[in-house]
């Protein structure tokens, strides 16, 4: 790499460190409306009963999560998704999950006009998008993949002033680096098993693989917000963990396996 090309890449690499805001998650029901004044980004279930205006005073961005390819069953998702009888093909055993068909008019249809247009309606900021690397559960990847990124960029024409994040999904990173404003990437060090229902280290091959994925994104341009998994009483552990992330360039939130509102640590301590 020349001496002008590793410039340019630590610029870029700096630019998306300085992007970064703690991070606060809770999809329950109802998520403790505190948590929102304290974090400048936060994801919540676009079902919750909560006011967002008084952190949207504040400057806080408060996105809705959005499952793109899997749907759990028995959610209130779900329910609109056989309304607009979007094809299922297939099921996740490990969340008990169905897969959708991304490549149906029904499934864009679904994610525009109900699942987005209902959030954009309650107030949301914005969209988290979770599931896009379950592509690789599909019949065809590919053809999958195109679909996601096209979606997204129907939701950006559609809404441009709405924050977008989209969960890995880092082969989509480098053609929609322009519609994103951020990604998030789970279980760098910290994970949660849901065979075993055990928190777990990450195999140090694995964090390495992460770690080369965020350095891609941070190359991009783009804020990489992190969340690990550790048990409630390790907060030892989950101080250490937010450190490792921050000096890696991400925020950092590390929280339990529900996302029920647990902060273990965060750059709110900071």
């Amino acid at each position: 790499m020349t001496r002008r090309l590793t410039f340019l890449f630590l610029f870029l690499v700096g630019l998306a460190k300085v992007s970064g805001q703690s991070l606060f998650i809770d999809y329950s029901p109802k998520p403790n409306a505190a948590e929102l004044l304290k974090h400048e980004l936060c994801i919540l279930d676009p079902h919750a009963e909560v006011d967002l205006k008084p952190a949207q005073q504040k400057g806080h961005r408060i996105l809705a999560y959005l499952s793109l390819v899997e749907l759990a069953q028995g959610s209130p998702a779900a329910a609109k998704a056989e309304q607009r009888q979007v094809p299922y093909v297939g099921k996740n055993q490990a969340w008990a999950s169905h897969l959708l068909d991304v490549q149906s008019a029904a499934w864009r249809a679904f994610m525009i006009d109900d699942c987005a247009a209902s959030a954009v309606a309650q107030g949301f900021d914005g969209f988290f998008l979770d599931t896009a690397d379950s592509v690789q559960r599909l019949s065809d990847p590919k053809a999958g993949a195109r679909a996601l990124a096209d979606l997204i960029r129907q939701l950006h024409q559609r809404w441009p002033k709405k924050s977008i994040v989209l969960n890995r999904g880092f082969e989509l990173l480098p053609e929609l680096k322009d519609v994103l404003s951020g990604v998030l990437v789970e279980s760098v060090y910290q994970g949660f098993d849901p065979t075993t229902k055990r928190y777990r280290a990450v195999d140090p091959q694995g964090s390495e693989w992460l770690e080369a994925r965020i350095h891609e994104a941070q190359a991009l341009g783009l804020a990489v917000y992190a969340v690990d998994y550790v048990h409630p009483v390790q907060k030892a552990l989950a101080r250490r963990t937010a450190e490792r992330l921050k000096k890696l360039g991400c925020t950092p939130l590390i929280t339990t396996h529900e996302l029920r509102g647990t902060v273990l640590a965060s750059r709110a301590d900071e």
